[in-house]
């Protein structure tokens, strides 16, 4: 790379006789690799368990099938916080849903029913336009859960922890401890 810096050449899309090389990275798995060590740090000592394994969807003869893994089980003494991490872009001014996936919502309300939580958060990278922090909140129809979708600033990476307090203590500028506290 410094060669080609160096001698002013560069890398395009387009065909031709220089020889080049790619760097790659799976960004949705360094989110939520990131997102769950600040996590962890954030909120400790209460117990994060980060791809948790506990339940399937479906059962049978043999055992489960299908495991429901949340990429993040916050044990709290009111019951479990599930949040899943979503390396996409939201749409700012998206309408009523910011652009959710709907296979975001089923996939979190699978955790949910097999988790038995009744807080359940979607988090996905800040953008210009969002707030950061928690962006929508939604009841879950015919039940008393709670689906939040908030996000966190990636590019002030020392920022993530607090903020993710915030979102985890409920939004309201309450200390996690209070929150949380037996």
């Amino acid at each position: 790379l410094a060669r080609l810096l160096l001698s002013g050449d560069w890398q395009s899309t387009a065909s031709g006789q220089s020889v080049g090389f790619s760097l790659l990275f799976p960004m949705p798995q360094l989110f939520e690799k990131f997102v769950g060590r600040c996590l962890c740090r954030a909120l400790a000592p209460w117990p994060v368990r980060l791809q948790a394994r506990d339940h399937g969807a479906l059962q049978d003869a043999q055992g489960r099938l299908f495991e429901l893994r949340p990429d993040a089980v916050i044990e709290t003494p009111s019951g479990p916080i599930l949040l899943d991490t979503k390396w996409k872009a939201l749409v700012p001014n998206g309408g009523r849903t910011l652009g959710v996936a709907q296979g975001d919502i089923y996939q979190i309300l699978a955790y949910a029913q097999a988790y038995k939580a009744q807080r359940l958060v979607l988090l996905y990278p800040w953008l210009d336009g969002l707030d950061k922090g928690v962006n929508k909140r939604w009841r879950v129809a015919g039940t008393e859960r709670r689906l939040e979708v908030a996000a966190v600033d990636v590019g002030e990476p020392r920022s993530v922890g607090c903020a993710l307090r915030k979102v985890v203590g409920g939004g309201d500028g309450e200390r996690v401890e209070t929150r949380f506290a037996a």
